[in-house]
């Protein structure tokens, strides 16, 4: 477990490649297990949070780094007994 909230944590660094999104963290672990996560940004602390199994927590952090245009979007983090898969959900097509 707490290996999986480091890799969490750590996977976050690089939300600074995209020029905003929408962040969810779905806990998808078995067996009673809870899913501790802290999401550090270069501003804000959110957490620590405590998910409980088959809940989620969504933020949305709204930013521009490199371009004028908000392309938005969705990083869908989910836990899992396996591993953590994430899924990008784009708000609307990539140029």
């Amino acid at each position: 477990m707490q290996n999986l909230s480091i890799l969490l944590v750590c996977s976050f660094c690089i939300l600074g490649h995209v020029s905003s999104a929408g962040i969810r963290i779905g806990n998808e672990l078995k067996n009673k297990k809870l899913l501790w996560m802290r999401c550090y940004s270069k501003d804000d602390v959110i957490g620590p949070l405590i998910i409980p199994i088959g809940g989620h927590r969504f933020n949305y952090f709204a930013f521009k780094l490199y371009s004028a245009s908000d392309d938005g979007g969705v990083w869908d983090w989910r836990a899992r007994e396996d591993g953590i898969y994430l899924k990008i959900k784009a708000e609307r097509g990539v140029n």
